[in-house]
């Protein structure tokens, strides 16, 4: 099972932290609370990722921007530490019957399997993520505003 989520983990790595991954906190959204959104990074176990999907070739991305000038060497690096991930999800007051809605449109299996893995790791501090391939006018898709911002 271990070998699984990490396989899944590190196909998280290349969607969500080598490549662009935003979360839109709106009021009422429960992403809008910096404590959950620390625990989801803190969830996540980038360097099982990057050893055993990326065979070591990759670099676990800590912010939007590449490593480089243009860079903050001030940012959190977010190691990976599930018990502090729970932590944070107590302090927020998670509700963890709460599911959270997750898109991609990379449509190759290693992001499918990326989307499996960070399920998994987030199940493991309590929080439910389902994940969506989006098909068609991905930009449209994305840019759009939902019926429900708030749910």
């Amino acid at each position: 099972m271990r070998m699984f989520k990490a396989a899944a983990v590190a196909l998280v790595l290349q969607t969500t932290l080598l490549g662009a991954a935003y979360a839109q906190a709106l009021n009422g959204n429960p992403l809008s609370d910096v404590r959950v959104r620390q625990a989801i990074a803190y969830a996540i176990d980038k360097k099982l990722i990057v050893d055993n999907v990326f065979g070591g070739y990759a670099v676990p991305a800590d912010g939007l921007l590449p490593n480089g000038p243009f860079k903050s060497d001030k940012l959190n690096a977010y190691p990976y530490n599930p018990d502090k991930a729970k932590e944070l999800l107590k302090e927020a007051g998670w509700d963890s019957s709460r599911q959270l809605e997750m898109v991609y449109y990379y449509d190759d299996q290693v992001t499918a399997n990326l989307m499996a893995v960070l399920q998994s790791e987030l199940a493991d501090v309590g929080i439910t993520m389902n994940y969506h391939l989006i098909v068609g006018d991905v930009a449209k898709t994305l840019s759009s505003i939902p019926d429900d911002p708030k749910g």
